[in-house]
């Protein structure tokens, strides 16, 4: 197990997080709910996002990803949108959903062996995208304990 405070010093993601960065602060935590005290998060950081509907099949109410670049504020105009990147964590069901959505090779045997994992199991996947600062609901605040695989 891979106990997460940030990921910066991770041996895979590490090497991208683009740092120095801003901090992004939020008053939300998973379930939506205002908090007083701030959560703050920096690259490196597990965030939860707001799905896109058109790439959300599953209706997942939240994603997860590691934040590993914030957009200067310097380089965006006042209405336009700030981005950040991020590199997805896939749960056991989301890892199952996308290989079912796909046509791999040993299709029925990786999902025979996703389906055999622990529920609570994730992975630190290699895709990653652009998208908007606001997307991100809240930052992490306790530890998460997460596999340390890439899903391929």
């Amino acid at each position: 197990m891979f106990s997460l405070a940030s990921f910066l010093k991770h041996p895979l993601v590490g090497e991208f997080c683009v740092t120095p960065s801003e901090v992004v602060v939020r008053h939300r935590d998973a379930a939506g709910k205002q908090k007083r005290k701030p959560r703050y998060g920096k690259v490196g950081s597990l965030v939860m996002l707001t799905p896109d509907p058109e790439s959300n099949p599953g209706r997942d109410a939240a994603w997860f990803g590691i934040l590993t670049w914030i957009q200067p504020k310097e380089e965006v105009g006042r209405k336009h949108v700030r981005m950040c990147e991020v590199w997805w964590v896939y749960t056991r069901q989301h890892a199952i959903d996308v290989v079912k959505a796909g046509n791999g090779q040993n299709k029925k045997k990786f999902l025979r062996d996703l389906r055999k994992c622990d529920k609570k199991q994730a992975w630190v996947s290699n895709h990653f995208s652009d998208e908007p600062l606001d997307s991100i609901m809240s930052e992490s605040f306790f530890q998460f304990n997460l596999r340390q695989y890439l899903l391929y």
